[in-house]
């Protein structure tokens, strides 16, 4: 490079004093300055190269060109100001050295006759507010100017550092904020997990405990040592009101009891209802092979589901009373057997759907008592006819 050349990329005349020398730079390094071009990569990057031919052209005139401040007697120490670094001229030898800017608590010695020069550069450098600095705020892409203020934003150097310190410190705020919000709605949603899941068990728990509370111990009873009356026979008709129930104790079944049974291994389901004073027993009978498939217990004013019945015809019977024989398998008073004169079919349909099987079956409800609006009666049958099955 040559002093026209050098001249031509200043955009100045050779004739410029070294102050227009010196202005021209400093306007062309605030028209190109890389970091006004922040947000598009390629015009930073050409900004970056035109950086570079400023600065080696303003290096060169300054080696052959004498400024009116070198003529002072502590001036030895010239300056270039580029992206991250400055040029020292050693006082000892003239050799000019590159170092950071930004640490100036470092040692700096002449590269070549290792002079210490830190100590003389920074005791005779001269101040000047109009050396290339960037604004203290961190989001502002303008640089200090010679009134100490931002050229884009007004701040002073410390002005801006403050408010980017304030900036900083709202944003760590705001983050804090956020963290602390998602931290309470963590333990909101653990607590009302844990409490759900505390219901859901609570829940089980009482299921099996009233489960296990219906399910009594069958009854058992210690006839007393009295003697029995000749007249007075335990199968008779006579009313309940005229019967000692210390001597003609009612033993009973606890509800649901399977008294005789197949294997059950079906959909189909039977409800009954004994809305009757007394308990009860059912019958289901396979009408094709007239099997009893299932007799079961029924206590006065409770339920019981039969469930697994297999596809077929069915016919219900039932008998009620006081005083459970278990030898006998049926009670001892007032015997009323009946049936129900409606046959119970079941049945089981299977449909694919989708990927997945649905199973349609057959269920009944029959309530032991009228009803009033019923499409179901009863017949009386014989106690024989019961116990055939």
């Amino acid at each position: 490079m040559d002093l026209q050349r050098a001249f031509e990329i200043l955009e100045i005349k050779q004739t410029a004093s070294p102050s227009e020398i010196k202005q021209a730079y400093r306007d062309l390094v605030l028209i190109w300055h890389p970091d006004r071009c922040a947000q598009n990569p390629r015009l930073q990057e050409k900004a970056s190269e035109k950086m570079k031919e400023l600065n080696a052209a303003y290096d060169y005139i300054r080696l052959h060109i004498k400024f009116e401040k070198n003529e002072s007697q502590n001036t030895w120490a010239e300056t270039t100001v580029y992206d991250e670094y400055m040029i020292i001229r050693c006082p000892n030898c003239g050799t000019r050295n590159r170092v950071n800017k930004y640490k100036n608590e470092v040692i700096i010695k002449c590269g070549k006759c290792g002079f210490n020069i830190f100590d003389e550069y920074y005791e005779n450098k001269e101040t000047d507010h109009e050396e290339r600095i960037l604004c203290g705020d961190g989001e502002c892409i303008g640089v200090i100017g010679s009134n100490g203020k931002c050229t884009v934003c007004g701040k002073t150097l410390l002005e801006g550092k403050e408010s980017d310190k304030h900036k900083e410190n709202l944003r760590n705020q705001i983050i804090q904020q956020h963290l602390k919000k998602q931290k309470k709605r963590r333990i909101i949603t653990n607590v009302l997990v844990s409490l759900a899941i505390f219901v859901v068990i609570l829940s089980f728990y009482l299921i099996i405990r009233s489960d296990q509370t219906n399910k009594k111990q069958p009854y058992q009873v210690s006839v007393p040592n009295k003697i029995i009356p000749k007249s007075v026979s335990p199968y008779n008709t006579i009313p309940s009101t005229q019967i000692d129930t210390n001597i003609f104790p009612n033993k009973r079944l606890p509800n649901g009891t399977i008294i005789r049974s197949k294997k059950l291994d079906g959909y189909g389901r039977l409800t009954i209802k004994n809305g009757l004073a007394t308990d009860a027993a059912a019958k289901l009978i396979d009408i094709p092979t007239e099997i009893c498939v299932a007799y079961f217990y029924i206590r006065a004013g409770t339920s019981f589901t039969l469930k697994g019945i297999d596809d077929g015809s069915y016919r219900l019977i039932f008998v009620a009373g006081e005083d459970w024989d278990q030898k006998r398998k049926i009670f001892n008073r007032y015997l009323s057997c009946s049936e129900f004169s409606k046959m119970l079919d079941f049945h089981t349909i299977e449909q694919l759907r989708y990927d997945q099987i649905n199973t349609q079956y057959s269920i009944f409800e029959v309530t032991l008592h009228q009803v009033p609006g019923g499409n179901v009666r009863t017949s009386r049958i014989s106690h024989e006819e019961f116990s055939r099955y």
